[in-house]
């Protein structure tokens, strides 16, 4: 997702695929003085001054899970990341995917249905066991009670705190962002822009509650030898076919979806919305 908004990319590639990877919401890059700030205290942590010294250093001292920088104003953000350096990637990606077409080639984007690293076989972070442990972690990552209860309000539909946990992780993460990002490429799709392509993967099973990953073997055509996920061969000869043609020519479509009935796959004309509004909304 970065890499098509980096003036670096130009001329290399044609088509992206960005799947499960939107570069907005708790992705987006950081601010160039906050990544400054992080990677001073990081130093500062390592007992170290200089680059040269921390290229000395086993991988092991620089995981994740032991330098936790978070943005303070995305909790599910972990460690540190990447910046707005004004050189590799000049602003966030949403504005220039919504700036008079600086994305100058053909997009196809989309997330699973329950999208998020908490999910199986991860079972990343703590589920909470009860309406009100839910609410009390909704209303912490809001600093809103109000916010907090209309949110849990939209997942009705779930039946116990850690499915709806595990949903509203899904939407935050990957879900959400991803349609904005296709709405933001809309914007500009007309004026020599991105011409975006979006999708959902569902899975094939009933549930269609496919977690982060799981439609990764159906575009290779390969199950997991764990049968970690659902695999269904038919589904794989479809993805293939769209993500084939869509390499080679820019636009998705599949035979064999086709001749089950499928419509043709439309290029995505995005929502009513504009380019001021706030994704962390």
């Amino acid at each position: 997702c970065s890499l098509t908004v980096s003036p670096w990319s130009a001329g290399l590639f044609k088509q992206s695929v960005i799947s499960s990877g939107a570069c907005n919401g708790p992705w987006e890059p950081w601010a160039l003085h906050q990544s400054l700030a992080n990677s001073k205290r990081l130093q500062n942590d390592l007992n170290v001054t200089t680059l040269k010294e921390m290229r000395r250093l086993p991988a092991t001292s620089l995981l994740c899970e032991v330098h936790a920088y978070g943005k303070p104003d995305a909790p599910m953000a972990c460690s540190i990341d990447y910046s707005v350096d004004g050189w590799v990637i000049p602003s966030l990606p949403a504005e220039l995917y919504s700036k008079d077409g600086i994305v100058e080639f053909d997009v196809m984007l989309g997330a699973t249905t329950q999208d998020t690293l908490a999910a199986p076989p991860w079972d990343l972070g703590k589920r909470p066991s009860s309406q009100q442990e839910l609410a009390d972690l909704l209303a912490n990552i809001t600093k809103n009670a109000s916010i907090a209860n209309q949110v849990l309000a939209k997942y009705d539909a779930f039946s116990t705190p850690s499915a709806k946990w595990l949903q509203i992780s899904s939407d935050v993460c990957s879900v959400c962002p991803t349609k904005w990002l296709a709405d933001d490429m809309a914007l500009s799709s007309h004026d020599g822009g991105p011409t975006p392509y979006l999708y959902q993967y569902l899975g094939p099973e009933p549930s269609a509650l496919a977690s982060h990953g799981a439609e990764v073997s159906e575009i290779f055509g390969t199950q997991t030898p764990d049968n970690r996920f659902p695999f269904s061969r038919q589904l794989s000869t479809i993805i293939q076919e769209y993500w084939g043609s869509f390499a080679r020519d820019g636009v998705p479509t599949s035979v064999s979806a086709a001749a089950n009935g499928a419509p043709t796959w439309a290029v995505y004309r995005g929502a009513t919305r504009t380019v001021t509004e706030s994704n962390d909304t």
